[in-house]
């Protein structure tokens, strides 16, 4: 018996480990988003961790990704637009354009795949349809947070080329230095600053 028990022993110390495959950046957007709304500042490791698989998988998986959290904004609008609970789905629309925004100015690779999903159209277009209840109220309304997060999308689609040419400026180096986001965010606000004053 005592033999047995050694083999069984033996046997379970030399098999192999099952590998585990890690979930693809698709699949960590609901999760991420469901973290995040509980608590925004989450919102910026989310975004770490995204842009961090993007950058293990391939362009499909960013593309996917993107596309899927695309779809999360827009599924968002539509529910703030017809659903009935406003309070709960602007907060969700928050949510998905506050991770949205941190993975675009992150990731200058994810902003051709934003392009392409149409958020440009969706940020003017929601612009557009504030324009008239500013002007109803004598210019007193206030843009929603998660309207003027849609603008800053597009702000950071219109910096594509300046954030990919300032590289060697020094954003790639504060994301690999452990900046993550909010390191990135700094290191572009110093590059705009520094193409403005050439200019």
């Amino acid at each position: 018996a005592s033999a047995a028990a050694a083999a069984i022993a033996a046997t379970a110390v030399d098999a192999p480990a099952p590998v585990r495959e890690l979930p693809s950046p698709s699949a960590l957007i609901a999760p991420l988003l469901r973290l995040s709304e509980r608590n925004d500042a989450m919102a910026f490791s989310g975004a770490d961790l995204l842009v961090g698989a993007f950058r293990r998988g391939d362009a499909e998986a960013r593309t996917s990704a993107i596309a899927t959290l695309v779809a999360a904004v827009g599924s968002q609008l539509a529910q703030l637009t017809h659903g009935d609970d406003k309070e709960t789905h602007t907060k969700r629309l928050h949510t998905a354009v506050h991770l949205l925004t941190l993975v675009l100015v992150t990731d200058p690779e994810a902003r051709e795949a934003a392009a392409s999903e149409g958020v440009v159209d969706m940020a003017l277009g929601q612009l557009e349809a504030f324009l008239p209840q500013h002007r109803a109220a004598g210019g007193t309304a206030v843009l929603p947070g998660w309207a003027s997060g849609l603008l800053l999308t597009v702000h950071a689609l219109a910096q594509w080329r300046g954030v990919k040419s300032a590289a060697a400026a020094g954003i790639d180096a504060a994301a690999a230095a452990g900046g993550g986001a909010v390191g990135v965010v700094a290191a572009a606000a110093g590059a705009s600053a520094g193409v403005g004053a050439d200019a």
